[in-house]
């Protein structure tokens, strides 16, 4: 069981969106472990 994990960026855990958003679910409902990216995220430009 995790207490957390720490990344370099998204891509190291999925550059699928729908695989990346399950595991981060996953981590924070079943082993409620902590998330961490060392390179965030880049916000997505309003359209």
């Amino acid at each position: 069981m995790a207490d957390g994990v720490i990344v370099l960026d998204r891509h190291n855990i999925s550059s699928d969106d729908d695989e990346y958003h399950a595991v981060i679910k996953h981590l924070g409902e079943h082993c409620r472990a902590f998330l961490h990216l060392v390179v965030s995220e880049e916000p997505i430009a309003p359209t």
